[in-house]
């Protein structure tokens, strides 16, 4: 028994590559370790709180990632975050058929 399957290949747009190359300090900044440690310590005393039944300490916990993001903010803020690029937002163009239609 033979069965014709024809296979699709999903249709990807062609993207012009980016102008300028990316950062390659991959998010390593102050601004990230300060949200990642200060959000991680947060996690632990909602971990805490949820063990032992107490919804004081789950709040503190929770009060505790918010000034994390606060900071964070902050400190991009300050420059101490990925710096920003004004980049143009790639076309999606084929150069041998024109504007490539959006598949979403």
């Amino acid at each position: 028994m033979t069965q014709d399957v024809t296979r699709r290949e999903p249709v990807q747009p062609l993207m012009d590559p980016p102008p300028v190359a990316p950062y390659a300090n991959h998010g390593r900044t102050v601004a990230g370790w300060a949200l990642f440690w200060i959000v991680a310590a947060g996690a632990i005393v909602i971990a805490i709180g949820a063990v032992s039944d107490h919804w004081g300490v789950i709040f503190g916990g929770a009060v505790v990632i918010a000034v994390g993001l606060i900071v964070s903010l902050v400190l991009r803020g300050l420059g101490h975050g990925q710096p920003k690029t004004s980049r143009p937002v790639p076309s999606l163009t084929d150069p041998l058929t024109g504007p490539v239609p959006d598949v979403r």
